[in-house]
């Protein structure tokens, strides 16, 4: 043991030296052997605490420390290096560790805090260190051995003169990776640079919304502005919303916007926004801005605007992915819009009757539907027809997907008998392969991803049958079906 203790700094830096001294320390140290450890250790304090393995080591000895008075010559030791070892990927871990093990006290920190204070720019900009200034800032009366008076006194005082001193450089750290997170937590404050930050960050809302860190910081500031400021930030976010709504990062500004202000602060965003639903609607990104206009609006409101703005665009909602979430919402509480809705099914289930009865072989749908018009036209098929028709969505994407529907008797079409089980790429058509994609995939019935030309033969092929042969070619394709069904693996 004597041994173990007087080589304890040099142990310390190895991974098997540390892992000894960590065994002893739970394990087989006597009766003031720990506290003798603790003294050996403190003067390399600050060098363990930047290494992965002192680090470990002293991280241990203060959450396992039975009272505080082992520690405290240690704690003082790594508090006078506190904003060194913050920066620093092992020394950041003991620096949190002092701020919540056990026996930490309202002095540790406000030693702490006082000790990042000076150099609190530069930590807020860091990668390590910016996690440590969050965590002073947001602590909160964890222990016991002092009232909330005195955490008033004392941590306190410190908070308000840190967050001071991050709140004055706000237009820096605003779009800052790491700096924005910090200056969320220190806006919680309302010292008194923060009426000031608070109109020069709302002056830049436009570019803070555009940005993938600022625009966490506009919607934290939008959250904590006047009714004035918001009223402000709402009408500069206006000026140009349905381009911010398409934006991955504004769109995000956008709701934090409606939802943290009144009708009345949000009048000029909201105006704009209602002007331009239908439009918003089919973009992937906008439409979620949309939806979350919908849910700020009154539900008297929101039937009026849904029945004014929405209602004369329904056919072609109807064709686009996004457009359908939408108007699921506006389906929930718009009576017209269901029955909007159920109008275009049935016109899409007339066409299918229509081919059917007629003499014709395909039926391609022009232009682009959505999976969900794609979905409802297999199921009805398949209830109605059966195998007597067959389904395909034909594309490269899902944006150049098209409906096709085959008569089962018009065409002729069979698995090559070699097709490999692993990956099959290709069917054939008349004795011609068509080439598949390897990720070709089963959506809402079969889905087969071909490229345009091979698209045009196999038109050509099932339309033009040669008469002669239209008794042999019964019940091909629905037979292609069922092998695709049955050897789901090899396509």
């Amino acid at each position: 043991h004597d041994e173990l203790l007087l080589r304890a700094p040099t142990l310390a830096r190895s991974p098997t030296g540390a892992r000894v001294l960590r065994y002893a320390l739970g394990q087989n140290l006597f009766e003031g052997e720990r506290e003798r450890l603790i003294r050996s250790l403190v003067p390399h304090a600050a060098e363990l605490a930047g290494e992965k393995n002192g680090s470990r080591l002293l991280r241990a000895l203060l959450e396992e420390a039975q009272t505080r008075a082992e520690v405290a010559e240690l704690e003082a030791a790594l508090i006078s290096h506190t904003a060194s070892l913050a920066c620093s990927e092992a020394g950041v871990l003991v620096v949190s560790t002092l701020l919540a093990y056990p026996h930490a006290t309202q002095q540790t920190h406000t030693a702490l805090i006082a000790a990042l204070r000076p150099r609190a720019l530069e930590l807020a900009s860091d990668s390590h260190a910016y996690h440590v200034l969050q965590s002073c800032l947001l602590l909160t009366n964890k222990s016991k051995l002092l009232s909330e008076s005195e955490l008033s006194c004392s941590v306190r005082e410190e908070q308000y003169r840190l967050a001071d001193a991050l709140i004055v450089q706000s237009e820096s750290l605003a779009t800052d990776t790491f700096g924005s997170c910090v200056l969320q937590a220190a806006l919680f404050y309302p010292v008194p640079a923060r009426a000031t930050a608070l109109e020069r960050l709302v002056d830049r809302s436009d570019e803070l919304a555009r940005c993938v860190y600022g625009n966490h910081v506009l919607q934290h500031v939008i959250a904590h502005a006047s009714s004035e400021q918001r009223h402000r930030a709402c009408s500069l976010l206006a000026t140009h919303a349905v381009e911010l709504a398409s934006n991955t990062h504004a769109s995000f500004a956008l709701q934090g916007a409606l939802r943290a202000s009144t009708r009345a602060e949000s009048e000029p965003l909201y105006n704009v926004l209602v002007a331009a639903a239908a439009t918003l609607a089919t973009h992937r990104i906008s439409s979620i801005v949309l939806q979350q206009l919908l849910r700020c609006t009154p539900v008297d409101e929101r039937v009026a605007l849904i029945d004014a703005h929405m209602l004369p665009h329904v056919a072609d909602l109807l064709c686009s992915d996004s457009a359908i979430f939408v108007l699921t919402d506006c389906a929930a509480v718009s009576p017209a819009m269901v029955e909007a809705i159920r109008v275009q099914q049935r016109q899409l289930e007339r066409t299918i009757d229509e081919f059917a009865a007629s003499a014709e072989s395909t039926l391609v749908f022009p232009g682009r539907m959505s999976a969900y018009l794609r979905k409802r036209a297999h199921v009805f098929v398949r209830r109605r027809y059966g195998r007597g028709l067959l389904t395909m969505s034909i594309g490269k994407t899902d944006e150049l997907r098209v409906l096709h529907i085959f008569k089962s008797d018009g065409a002729h079409a069979r698995l090559p008998e070699n097709a490999p089980h692993a990956d099959a790429t290709s069917l054939q058509l008349d004795g011609r392969f068509a080439p598949i994609s390897n990720g070709a995939r089963r959506s809402n019935g079969l889905a087969l991803i071909v490229d345009g030309e091979t698209l045009d033969e196999m038109r050509s092929e099932v339309v033009a049958q040669d008469a002669s042969r239209q008794g042999s070619m019964q019940n091909s394709l629905s037979e292609l079906l069922n092998r695709i069904y049955n050897n789901s693996a090899r396509v």
